[in-house]
């Protein structure tokens, strides 16, 4: 499942809110797989970059999606949490 949003309307750019892989399906390239078709997608759509937010604490979020080669740039606040953002150049 991915949610997805074209334009946030905070600094617009689009999002990505959430990429969720059932769990029995977890370290088997399934996650991989199916953002790499989202991205394509997006490159379709004329797409140049896209954004996610990233817990601290989510550890395995920070090392899946850095693996895909998103970038950090920056800390914001969401509700009182410390949300690290992250940023990937679709070129």
């Amino acid at each position: 499942m991915t949610d997805f949003l074209k334009n946030n309307p905070n600094d617009n750019c689009p999002w990505i809110g959430l990429l969720m892989i059932h769990r029995e399906h977890h370290s088997k390239g399934y996650g991989k797989m199916a953002y790499n078709l989202f991205e394509e997608k997006l490159k379709q759509q004329n797409y140049n970059k896209v954004r996610i937010g990233i817990l601290p604490e989510n550890i395995g979020a920070k090392k899946f999606w850095t693996s895909l080669d998103f970038k950090f740039y920056a800390y914001k606040q969401l509700q009182e949490k410390t949300i690290e953002c992250f940023e990937k150049q679709l070129i």
